[in-house]
């Protein structure tokens, strides 16, 4: 800490005074310091590699990403939007929409011949390009999610493996079950919104969890 200061006085002290201005370490006993530098300096010390940050920006980003609180319905101008809006069947409609396709006139449902070209044209318009931007963006969510969360999990389950003595493998093995538990959980959520885009969803924060990981790991 102090080389190339030992040997000028007037250095030395300079040294010495802006330590004491800026130095905002703890300061520890005579005994203290001694005992760590016992460890640091005996025989046979093993060394450990530094671990890797763990970064959990996005997965932070996307348990809270707009679309979940959108609710994620078709274009109302459209004539049948107005009893779709009305009667709030958007996910029901939406979930019978591709037994359309092959249903030729027949209503997939009744089995009456009661589906016009007219009527698939309301349908296609009612979930426009709006609509299916806001879907693509849902399932990159979703799919984004799983991808994060694994990956974090994965990566604190390697650092356990690693069985580190300076780390309490008790406290990261509570952290990996919750996150898992977590994980569980929201992705649940995140199947039922994919099912029934109209609902609005509030997926539970990581955030306790990622601060826990930061105080054990770092």
């Amino acid at each position: 800490a102090f080389t190339g200061y030992r040997g000028d006085k007037k250095r030395f002290k300079e040294k010495i005074l802006q330590e004491y201005r800026s130095n905002a370490s703890e300061l520890l006993s005579l005994e203290q310091l001694k005992e760590k530098a016992t460890t640091i300096f005996a025989e046979g010390v093993q060394t450990y590699s530094n671990l890797t940050a763990l970064v959990c920006d996005r997965l932070l980003e996307l348990e809270g990403h707009e679309i979940l609180q959108i609710s994620i319905i078709g274009k109302e101008g459209v004539n049948i939007g107005g009893l779709i809006s009305k009667l709030s069947n958007s996910d029901w409609v939406k979930a019978g929409k591709r037994y359309l396709q092959n249903s030729e006139e027949c209503c997939p449902f009744c089995q009456q011949k009661t589906i016009t070209q007219d009527f698939k044209k309301q349908i296609e318009e009612y979930f426009d390009d709006t609509f299916e931007t806001q879907m693509n963006t849902l399932n990159g969510v979703q799919s984004g999610y799983t991808r994060e969360i694994d990956r974090i999990i994965r990566e604190l389950k390697s650092v356990y493996a690693s069985n580190n003595p300076l780390l309490d493998n008790s406290e990261l093995d509570r952290i990996i079950r919750n996150l898992e538990g977590q994980k569980i959980k929201n992705e649940a959520l995140l199947k039922e919104k994919g099912e029934k885009p109209s609902i609005p969803i509030g997926l539970d924060s990581s955030r306790e969890i990622v601060d826990a990981i930061t105080c054990l790991l770092y």
